[in-house]
């Protein structure tokens, strides 16, 4: 596949974000060719990689102009790429909540990298702690007897941090969140629930994830039909599911009574999201029986 940044690359936080089109890209490079480029290509420092830009430097590219690079900093900065991208978004304050949660569950692999970096830099920073205060210990030729307890290599052990003192490990769905800030309805964050979700669609069912991007669907229904899929039609759910389809039938059907068919219809129909092969044997079952009643009733 060509690579529509020439030698430049896009970071996935920067590709998270729906580059712009038709008519609004068409003034981009009518602009860019009537005045120049106004704002540079912004990359990561000493790297090919372009955080911010995309769409001026395409624009550029169709132009026929040759486009400002700059770069940047984040360390300087205090701030992650995912934050960075975020701060640069705001204009898209438009977008729908669908919108934005499709920006944010393709912002979620970004925010689990950021999350191992973070918890691999606290390892080293621990790991090189605790070596300084074991060389400290052990410089100690004669340690009073209020010194700490000492580990096998004559260094200090520290105390261990008690469990429900520890800082509980946030997840990446809470960081998202907090990175895009109030771009959900009535200007509040989105819910990290629902960005999770619409980022197990993404992964685990690309189908239905397309409906929803399409506006097909509702959340909440492209949420049953994944777990629908996790959830294989073969293996019952539910303790209902345990008795025959036949068995169930026969018991609610002594007669051709209209209400006992409707409730025998409404429990096929809450099991079908659960297990399809039994609600359709249910369903069969319920049509069979129906039959023989008809029939036994004429005989009569």
């Amino acid at each position: 596949m060509s690579n529509m940044y020439g030698e430049y690359t896009a970071h996935p936080a920067a590709d998270a974000y729906p580059l712009i089109t038709g008519g609004r890209f068409d003034s981009l490079v009518q602009s860019i060719k009537d005045h120049g480029l106004k704002d540079p290509v912004e990359i990561l420092v000493g790297t090919k990689i372009i955080i911010d830009g995309r769409n001026r430097y395409r624009a550029c590219v169709v132009a026929d102009v040759t486009p400002r690079i700059k770069e940047i900093d984040l360390d300087e900065l205090g701030l992650t790429p995912m934050e960075y991208t975020a701060i640069d978004n705001l204009h898209r304050r438009h977008l729908t909540e669908r919108e934005w949660l499709i920006i944010a569950a393709k912002l979620m692999p970004v925010a689990e990298e950021e999350a191992k970096e973070r918890k691999a830099e606290a390892g080293k920073a621990a790991a090189k702690a605790g070596g300084q205060a074991s060389g400290r210990a052990r410089s100690k030729t004669e340690p009073s007897a209020e010194s700490p307890a000492q580990g096998s290599d004559g260094g200090s052990t520290p105390a261990e941090t008690p469990k429900e003192d520890r800082p509980k490990p946030r997840r990446a769905e809470n960081d998202v969140s907090e990175a895009l800030g109030a771009v959900g309805p009535d200007g509040k964050s989105l819910s990290p629930a629902a960005i999770r979700e619409v980022s197990l669609l993404e992964r685990e069912a690309p189908d239905i994830y397309q409906d929803y991007m399409n506006g097909k669907i509702s959340r909440s229904a492209a949420t049953k039909a994944r777990k629908a899929l996790k959830n294989p039609a073969s293996t019952p759910t539910k303790k209902t599911a345990r008795k025959a389809p036949v068995e169930i039938v026969k018991v609610s059907l002594p007669v051709i009574d209209p209400d006992v068919i409707r409730r025998a219809k409404a429990d096929a129909e809450k099991i079908v999201a659960d297990d399809l092969v039994y609600a359709s044997e249910l369903h069969k079952a319920l049509a069979t029986e129906l039959w023989n009643v008809k029939n036994r009733n004429e005989e009569n």
